[in-house]
């Protein structure tokens, strides 16, 4: 019973992250048996001597970690994590329909550019799910 209690509050969980730590969050937060995701983007960076291909976060400063009410502490303790996005005083769960949308929309080719205000973004994302509407920043 305490397993498909704690599935039916499994969601997405949007973490705030230390500057340029993306990447390594995710790493612990998968170590920890849960799921992340962090959407990136490819670009290519010329330095003086060179040009080079950077693989960048789509939202600078945030991941998704699949994750219940259950798993909010775990995360919290996660090295690198500030806080989790929340809605009013609750940590802001998006749903599996919505993020497999988000996921859908990064694929493809003509979506592949980095927001010019992410953060503006992930509180639109959350708010909609919380009103179980849409996002109008992606239409997921």
């Amino acid at each position: 019973m305490a397993d498909t209690q704690r599935e039916s509050e499994a969601g997405w969980l949007v973490l705030w992250t230390e500057s340029r730590a993306e990447k390594k969050v995710a790493a612990r937060v998968t170590a920890k048996g849960l799921e992340a995701w962090l959407p990136t983007v490819t670009e290519r960076h010329r330095w003086s001597d060179r040009w080079r291909d950077v693989v960048l976060p789509v939202f600078p400063g945030y991941l998704f970690a699949r994750g219940g009410n259950g798993d909010v502490h775990r995360l919290l303790r996660t090295p690198g994590v500030l806080t989790i996005v929340k809605a009013g005083d609750k940590p802001a769960v998006l749903s599996d329909t919505f993020v497999h949308a988000l996921r859908h929309h990064w694929s493809s080719p003509e979506s592949w550019h980095t927001p010019s205000n992410s953060s503006t973004i992930i509180t639109c994302m959350t708010r909609s799910s919380s009103r179980k509407g849409h996002c109008p920043a992606c239409g997921a």
